[in-house]
């Protein structure tokens, strides 16, 4: 006899399963900004996911659907020094669009990747899941966060609300000190390429277009020998 539990969770796989086999697809944007010079309070890390679901009868038309996670103070108003969490909020694309432009930053892009097939709707998942509790008032922001330690469970920048999601590298992984801005959102970048999460030489500049994301947003890339280079620990 099957426990109700596991088949719960098989119920769970297949319907996943059945939804990519469905031609759905999905992508991911990674995101960067710092002000000139580099400030640590002009500085932003966060992410969207795309899902592409083509149109009956049409597989050149795709619907979208896109969830970011965008993890910033409820004031917008960002504190290095700070001593207490405080309450936060967490921005649609083109609000943090909208904020880091108003406050002269440069913002840089990776992607759009696209994720590979058999793990792409469960990184969906995942960052909805992460979405809905942010927004729940559960989580506190705080610009240096703890990295271990009970308090760590409810407390995020803008980096670990997004890393948070990789199960296998704790938060020193993603260290806000050693990289942030740009440098952390590269490395974000490239630890999901080095896990082949997606191949970083293909980009899909008509999700970018259909994202509303402008020319004024750089496009970076992920030389070949970077990803060569950086450690992929974890499945």
């Amino acid at each position: 006899m099957i426990h109700p539990l596991r088949l719960l969770v098989i119920g769970c796989i297949v319907s996943i399963a059945a939804q990519a086999s469905a031609g759905d697809r999905y992508f991911i944007m990674i995101f960067g900004s710092e002000s000139v010079p580099k400030r640590a309070r002009y500085t932003h890390t966060w992410a969207t996911i795309v899902k592409a679901t083509a149109e009956p009868g049409d597989k050149e038309s795709y619907s979208l659907e896109s969830q970011t996670i965008s993890w910033m103070p409820a004031n917008l108003v960002i504190r290095p020094l700070a001593l207490r969490a405080e309450c936060g909020v967490n921005l649609s694309l083109p609000a943090t669009f909208h904020d880091s432009f108003c406050k002269g930053e440069c913002v840089a892009m990776w992607g759009p990747y696209e994720l590979e097939p058999d793990r792409g709707p469960m990184i969906y998942e995942r960052v909805r899941h992460q979405i809905a509790r942010l927004n729940s008032g559960c989580v506190l922001y705080k610009c240096i966060d703890p990295d271990h330690g009970p308090r760590s469970t409810y407390i995020a920048d803008c980096i670990h609300a997004v890393t948070d999601l990789d199960r296998h590298l704790p938060r020193p992984a993603y260290n806000e000190f050693q990289n942030n801005g740009m440098d952390a959102s590269r490395r974000v970048a490239l630890i999901m390429a080095s896990r082949h999460r997606f191949d970083p030489s293909i980009t899909h500049e008509w999700i970018a277009e259909a994202m509303q994301v402008g020319k004024c947003v750089q496009r970076r890339t992920i030389p070949a020998c970077a990803t060569a280079c950086t450690p992929a620990c974890g499945k």
